[in-house]
């Protein structure tokens, strides 16, 4: 029997090939031994080789895609030298709009599938089409076979689930792929759907993450989906949706209400709020309804929310960008995303690259490097801030810093223009997870351009780092003789509160030892702070209990401080 590898090259342990799911499901009624693997683009070329090798497929098919064309490039011209007779096919949107462009750089290549490939896979690997480029319409998306078994779930342990209840787009904005006429919107029928995803939910996923270009294109068909997840009663799966804002309509935020807190996750792409780059995109939206649309959901508290921006669109400049970036910032969601416009091949942006004289890398990711209205140093100075927001927005461990740093600056803008300037000079990269580097590139900040508030911005890192440490103690940076005499009185103080088998009781909670023993003891020093946050002058004992942190005043003192 001949043996067929789909081979997955991807860019994060958490992520998952979905595509090789589909065509596995739609090649497993054929005589063939069919195998899934999914490598990792950090792999030594070897060992995926040595891999390759050891399994002496018949056909070998890639999934290429900007994050792996590398690696594909690299393989092509080794594969076979080990395994001659071997056929080789590619197909995935890398390969699908310059199939030429590939089979002239890599002769060995069999077979290039423009397009899903349903039906055209079974086809090559029966010998029933014999062209170099291969373009063949699928099924039906409702008649697709549902690309998951129960075999793939040991290896999808805490990875990404990737689910469509529909394909297509109906909009058309100039930098997707998503915009082309050739791809029409299906979606799936919906009893299909709920059988699909509980077949998932047994699986007990972490996060399923619904691909739909735009979730609630149907607003009653994405109010039926929701509804029904709401009710299977979920505890640990996160579900995460690209929503379009300006089509959620009054029902959906009265359903949305009841959502429990963590279930959904939104993504909402918002690009630019310019005029003139919107029209240049195609891409039609009223900003001030799309802020009242997204204060609504963020005041229910409940759903995790992800706003994106693109640098480097049409009639875009560093100002203009710069506006784009504070309006969408003070929409206040969890993360910002700032990417950077791809050119993709096969998208009607790419035809338009002269008209906008953008300037692109040549090779994935085909990301901008100068348009009319940026210059080159300019696109690396907005790579730089976006950098400083991933840092300082995104990661969520500088909360009550950032917020009070963006209160001081003329603008969101500027803070991070500040922060990123900074980090040029003091020759700091982007260390996300290194929290006490990150503060002492915040404190610079702070003493360059606010050495009055010292003391003010010190207590806002030492509340910071109260909520996210999980531990006794406070970096060096941020250490006091104060806090030292707050965490002796405050242990002390504790001994005074009634202690059960069960731990201690504070107000209304009973806190287990373990918990206590690691708990953090603050007490702000700046009257600044304690007005601008609501804060007594206390010794607080805090901790993380129920994954909510929890700050209970000890001590509360009638004087100021000493």
């Amino acid at each position: 029997m001949k043996r067929v590898l789909l081979a997955g090259f991807n860019a994060r342990f958490t992520h998952s090939n979905l595509a090789l799911r589909y065509l596995r499901q739609s090649c497993n009624h054929l005589p063939l031994e069919i195998l899934l693997h999914e490598y990792s683009i950090n792999q030594p070329l070897l060992e995926v080789l040595a891999h390759i090798n050891d399994l002496k497929p018949h056909f070998i098919l890639l999934s290429v895609y900007i994050w792996n064309s590398k690696m594909v490039a690299y393989l092509l011209p080794e594969l076979k030298k080990l395994l001659p007779s071997m056929k080789i096919i590619l197909g995935g949107p890398e390969v699908s709009y310059n199939p030429q462009d590939w089979l002239s750089r890599f002769p060995t290549i069999d077979h290039i599938v423009c397009g899903p490939g349903e039906r055209a896979v079974p086809a090559l690997l029966q010998d029933a089409c014999s062209e170099k480029i291969v373009t063949v319409p699928p099924p039906a998306f409702k008649d697709i076979p549902f690309p998951y078994i129960d075999a793939d779930f040991p290896q999808l342990d805490k990875h990404y689930i990737y689910y469509e209840s529909s394909r297509g787009c109906l909009f058309r904005c100039s930098y997707c792929l998503s915009s082309r006429s050739d791809l029409p919107v299906e979606f799936r029928p919906l009893p299909l759907v709920f059988e699909e995803l509980s077949f998932l939910l047994r699986q007990n996923p972490r996060i399923i993450k619904f691909i739909d270009r735009t979730f609630n294109a149907d607003s009653q068909r994405a109010r039926t989906i929701w509804h029904w997840i709401m009710q299977q009663k979920v505890r640990h799966t996160v579900f995460h949706f690209e929503i379009h804002p300006e089509l959620i309509t009054a029902e959906d935020l009265a359903l949305l209400q009841q959502v429990p807190d963590g279930l959904f996750q939104f993504e909402i792409g918002i690009q630019s709020t310019n005029p003139p780059t919107l029209k240049a995109i195609r891409r039609t939206q009223h900003f001030p309804r799309i802020a009242e649309t997204i204060a609504s959901i963020r005041n229910m508290k409940t759903i995790h929310l992800h706003t994106d921006l693109i640098a480097g669109l049409p009639y875009e400049d560093f100002d203009t960008f710069s506006r784009s970036f504070n309006q969408v910032y003070q929409l206040q969601a969890s993360q910002l995303q700032l990417g950077f416009l791809k050119m993709l091949p096969g998208t009607f942006m790419a035809e338009s690259a002269v008209q906008y004289g953008i300037k692109a890398l040549s090779s994935p990711p085909y990301e901008v490097l100068e348009t009319k209205w940026l210059s080159p140093e300019e696109l690396d100075a907005l790579r730089d801030i976006e950098s400083m927001v991933d840092m300082y927005h995104n990661s969520g461990a500088f909360v009550y810093s950032l917020e009070a740093i963006v209160e001081k600056s003329s603008s969101p803008f500027h803070a991070f223009e500040l922060l990123a300037v900074a980090s040029k000079s003091e020759n700091v990269n982007n260390l996300r997870r290194d929290w006490q580097k990150n503060a002492a590139l915040l404190m610079y900040v702070i003493k360059e351009n606010w050495p009055e508030d010292v003391n003010f911005f010190l207590d806002c890192l030492r509340w910071d780092w109260c909520h996210q440490a999980k531990s006794h103690y406070y970096p060096p940076l941020i250490n006091s003789e104060s806090l030292a005499k707050a965490k002796h009185d405050g242990v002390k103080e504790l001994l005074n509160y009634k202690a059960g088998s069960g731990g201690v009781l504070l107000g209304a909670d009973t806190i287990p030892r373990a918990t206590i023993n690691r708990a953090i003891y603050f007490r702000p020093t700046s009257p600044l702070f304690m007005a601008r946050f609501a804060l007594d002058d206390a010794i607080y004992c805090c901790y993380v209990q129920d994954n909510s942190f929890k700050a209970f005043p000890l001590i509360t003192f009638a004087m100021p401080h000493a």
